[in-house]
């Protein structure tokens, strides 16, 4: 069954873009479109969706390497995660363009980025081979450790301690975990709830 959990997202953006004298740049590709026709896609399941999939993992990818300090600026997040958090931004945004909402979904997950690449574990679930940055596992245990659910050492090692946490956390959350590296838990896990103004 698949999942949608909303993100609320910055309406500013911190990011700064280079552009021309009249401080304008050309979007390319589906950045243009209205996110109202990108939400009418999703409901429709149009195959046209992935048009929109690859564009932001594009997106991301120009961020990842031209923004300082930054490695990657997803911390955990998958595909449809990202779709997710698109698609709830869109539908009370329609009338911005896919460019602006996805601006502002990054200009949110940057307190989350990972600054410096210091190693990545692989696991298996479900048949899968998924790879996650040492960090996150760093940062679960921290926050499991906050919970006082966790009493092991904060290191990347994925040991039965970590991973009895992280399924009682589940257990409390009622989250059906997929992995112990289940979206849906790190969204719940790892997550700050944003200040409301």
């Amino acid at each position: 069954m698949k999942f949608i959990f909303a993100l609320c997202i910055l309406l500013t953006s911190q990011f700064t873009f280079s552009a021309d004298k009249n401080n304008q740049f050309a979007v390319k590709g589906v950045g243009n479109v209205k996110c109202s026709s990108y939400v009418t896609m999703i409901q429709k399941n149009d195959q046209q969706k992935f048009l929109f999939a690859g564009w932001l993992n594009g997106f991301i990818t120009s961020h990842n390497q031209h923004l300082e300090n930054t490695f990657d600026m997803l911390s955990w997040e998958n595909v449809e995660t990202l779709g997710n958090y698109m698609y709830q931004h869109c539908l009370v945004n329609q009338g911005k363009s896919f460019f602006q909402a996805s601006t502002d979904m990054l200009s949110q997950l940057a307190r989350y980025k990972i600054d410096v690449y210091e190693g990545a574990i692989t696991f298996e679930a479900n048949g899968q081979t998924h790879i996650v940055y040492e960090q996150v596992v760093l940062r679960m245990k921290e926050r499991l450790v906050e919970l006082d659910l966790y009493k092991g050492e904060v290191d990347t090692v994925i040991d039965d301690t970590f991973k009895s946490a992280v399924k009682k956390y589940g257990a409390q959350k009622q989250i059906e975990l997929q992995s112990i590296f289940d979206q849906r838990l790190l969204f719940s896990l790892l997550m700050e709830k944003p200040e409301v103004n």
